[in-house]
Order: C-alpha cells, then structure tokens, then sequence
C-alpha cells in the first residue's frame, strides 16, 4: 500500500489519505461480500443510473455517443469480456427482473448457465467490482493495485478453466496480487 502513495526519502507520507484508503477496503470487504445477490444488486443500482442518464439524452435529442458510460460497469463488462470472450452484453432485464448474458451470440437468462459458469463469471466480476469501487477516480480500476485471497478457486470449475484460470486473472488485473486455495493439481500445474 505504502508504494502507491510513492513515499521516499525526501516526501512526507498522507496519513488521512491512507486512512481512506484502508477505511475503504475494509468497508467493501466487510459490507460487501462476492456473493451473486450482491453484486446482482450493485450492478442493477448502476446499469438504472447509466440507463437514465441514456434516456436523458434520447429525450433531448442529442446523440447517444456522447453518454459517459459508467467507468465502474465498464469495468465489471471488460474483466468478464477479457478472461471469457465467448460472453458478453450482460445487463439487466426489469421485468421480470434477471440477468441477461450473450453466450457465442445467443442470449441466455443467467441461472441458466452451469455452476462453474456462474461461479467464474460472478468471481471475476466480483473482483472488477472491488476494483472498481475503492478506486472511483480511476479511469481504469483494473489496472489498480490489490490484493485478493481466493478460497478453493477451483470450486464448480470445469477442468479446462482450471488449467487456465490463474492466468487469465493475471491477464485482465495484471496489478492483483492473487492467494489462492485450491484442491485440484491443474490449477497449480
């Protein structure tokens, strides 16, 4: 942490600032956990406030380009797009209310992806999300420092992601400092 504030020999090290910062973490850690309900919950709340700010535009006839996405969503869509290419345009339907998620071009409801699906998708946005959220200033939060304890990374994962998992979280948060737990040797291998 202390080499984010660039602290050397002749600056003076911002207590306040890393007060904030440390109040931060801990926060999203204790009141935020990586469960699907949450981050669910997270993303609708910001896809309704980018979703307006659309409207907004469209009602007063201006071009649609010049909507400033939410750097936070934008982030979350990225980090899944860059470890899974196969998925994407994930978003909210309202009614009823569910997650939608492109799959080689076909729309499919969220539950009805496998476990792992879900699991990997729901991890790596989970970590986006993070990011995201104790970096708000940052034009791209997942080039943001951090460090994430993943237990049993493994976990629903078919054997092929396992072979590759760690390296794609290394590929898309290429910052991140990764623990990981796990039980099956093609995670480590």
């Amino acid at each position: 942490v202390l080499d984010d504030y660039k602290v050397g020999a002749s600056q003076k090290f911002d207590v306040d600032k890393a007060k904030s910062l440390m109040s931060n973490y801990t926060y999203y850690v204790n009141e935020f956990l990586t469960d699907f309900k949450s981050f669910f919950h997270w993303y609708r709340e910001r896809e309704d406030i980018e979703n307006e700010k659309i409207r907004e535009l469209f009602f007063a006839h201006k071009e649609l380009d010049e909507v400033e996405l939410d750097v936070q969503l934008l982030a979350v869509r990225r980090a899944i797009e860059q470890i899974l290419p196969q998925y994407g345009d994930f978003h909210v339907l309202r009614n009823p209310r569910r997650f939608v998620m492109k799959k080689n071009g076909q729309a499919f409801d969220f539950v009805n992806f496998s476990d792992g699906e879900k699991c990997y998708i729901t991890l790596v946005g989970a970590i986006a999300r993070k990011l995201a959220m104790t970096h708000p200033n940052s034009d791209n939060p997942l080039d943001e420092r951090g460090i994430f304890i993943i237990d049993e990374i493994d976990l629903h994962l078919h054997p092929s992601w396992q072979t590759h998992i760690l390296n794609d979280l290394r590929k898309a948060f290429p910052e991140i400092q990764f623990f990981v737990t796990t039980h099956a040797p093609l995670v480590i291998s």
